[in-house]
C-alpha cells in the first residue's frame, strides 16, 4: 500500500510539474504573440503617419506653387499693364507731331530746297517744333526728324553735327528695311553722337519711328524717331519687388534681352530664356516648368503684342527657383 501511495504521490508531482511548464509554454507564446501584434500595429501606425504626411506635404507644396503662379501671373500682367502705359504715351506724342502739319510742312520744303541757307532755316524751325513737345520729357534722349533726302535733324539747344551715314543708323536702317508706317526698335547703344550724349552712363535707347505724312493725301516726307532712354525702363523694371531667388526680364521678339536688369551690357543680346518659351510663343501668357543648369525653374511670362496698331512682341518673363516655393516647409 506505501508503495502504491508513493507511486501515485510521484506521478501527481510529475503532472504538476508538466502542467506547470505547458503553462510557461503558453505563456512565452502568447507574449510572443503580443509583440508581434504591438510591433505589427506600430508598424501600420508609422507607414500610414509616413503616408499622410508625404501626402499632406504635396498637398501643401501643391497649394503654395499654385499660390505663388498665380501671384507671378498677376506681377508679369501688372509689369505688361505698366510697360504698355509708358510706350503708349510715347506712341501719343509721336501721332501728334507726325499729324502737326506745320512740321510736315517744314520737313517736305526741306526736302525740296537746293539751298544752303533755305534749309538751315527749316532745320531751326523744325528743332524748335521738337523742341516744345519734347519739353520737360526727361525720359526722351532726343527727337529726330530724318528727311526723305537724309538730313538728319536733332531736338535740343545744342546742334551736334554727325558724321556717319545717316541710312547706316540702326533706327533709320531697321524703319526702312521694315517696309512698315511705325516700328518700336528694341534697346540698343545709340549710335548718333546727339542721341547718345543725351542717355546717360549706358548709352542705351529704346526707338520709336513713324512716317511724317500730309493728314490727307499721306504723302510720306521723312521719318520721326523718338529715343527713349532706358534708364527709364531699368527704373520701372528694378523698382518691382520679386520672389526670393527670381529675376525678371523683358525679352523681345527675336529672343533677346530688351531689358536685363541684372546685367545692362547684355541688353540686345540673345537670351537663353527664348530657347525655354519657344515652343510656348504663340501663346499671350502663362506658366511653364523648366530645367536650367539642372534646377527646376517655373518661368512665367505675359506677352505685349502691340502698342497702338504698332507691333512690340515683348515678352515680361519671371524665373524663379522651383525649389524656393516650398523651401520653409519641413
Amino acid at each position: 500500500i506505501k508503495n502504491i501511495t508513493s507511486e501515485s504521490e510521484k506521478m501527481i508531482k510529475l503532472r504538476g510539474k508538466k502542467s506547470l511548464d505547458y503553462l510557461g509554454d503558453i505563456n512565452e507564446k502568447k507574449l510572443k504573440a503580443a509583440w508581434k501584434v504591438s510591433f505589427g500595429v506600430m508598424l501600420v501606425v508609422m507607414v500610414s503617419i509616413t503616408i499622410l504626411g508625404t501626402i499632406s506635404f504635396r498637398m501643401i507644396s501643391r497649394s503654395i506653387q499654385n499660390n505663388s503662379s498665380i501671384s507671378s501671373m498677376q506681377l508679369v500682367k501688372q509689369t505688361a499693364k505698366n510697360i504698355e502705359t509708358v510706350l503708349s504715351d510715347i506712341d501719343r506724342l509721336t501721332i501728334a507731331m507726325t499729324s502737326d502739319g506745320e512740321l510736315y510742312k517744314l520737313v517736305r520744303k526741306h526736302n525740296l530746297s537746293d539751298d544752303e541757307h533755305e534749309k538751315a532755316a527749316y532745320s531751326r524751325k523744325i528743332r524748335e517744333i521738337m523742341n516744345t513737345y519734347a519739353v520737360n520729357r526727361d525720359d526722351i534722349a532726343d527727337i529726330v526728324v530724318v528727311t526723305n533726302t537724309m538730313d538728319y535733324i536733332s531736338s535740343g539747344e545744342l546742334i551736334i553735327n554727325d558724321q556717319k551715314d545717316v541710312s547706316s543708323y540702326n533706327a533709320v536702317k531697321s524703319f526702312r528695311e521694315s517696309e512698315k508706317d511705325s516700328l518700336w526698335v528694341d534697346t540698343y547703344v545709340a549710335d548718333a553722337n546727339s542721341t547718345f550724349k543725351s542717355t546717360g552712363s549706358y548709352g542705351q535707347v529704346i526707338s520709336f519711328v513713324k512716317k511724317i505724312y500730309e493728314p490727307e493725301s499721306k504723302e510720306s516726307c521723312g521719318m520721326l524717331i523718338v529715343n527713349y532712354k532706358e534708364s527709364y525702363l531699368f527704373r520701372l523694371i528694378s523698382d518691382i519687388k520679386v520672389p526670393d531667388k527670381s529675376n525678371i526680364y523683358i525679352l523681345g521678339k527675336s529672343g533677346n534681352y530688351v531689358m536685363n536688369i541684372y546685367n545692362r551690357n547684355a541688353n540686345g543680346n540673345y537670351s537663353q530664356y527664348d530657347v525655354y518659351l519657344r515652343d510656348v510663343v504663340t501663346s499671350h501668357g502663362g506658366s511653364v516648368r523648366r530645367a536650367i543648369d539642372q534646377e527646376d525653374f517655373i518661368i512665367t511670362f505675359e506677352s505685349i503684342q502691340q502698342i497702338a496698331g504698332t507691333a512690340l512682341d515683348w515678352r515680361v518673363v519671371l524665373s524663379m527657383q522651383a525649389a524656393s516655393v516650398t523651401e520653409g516647409i519641413t
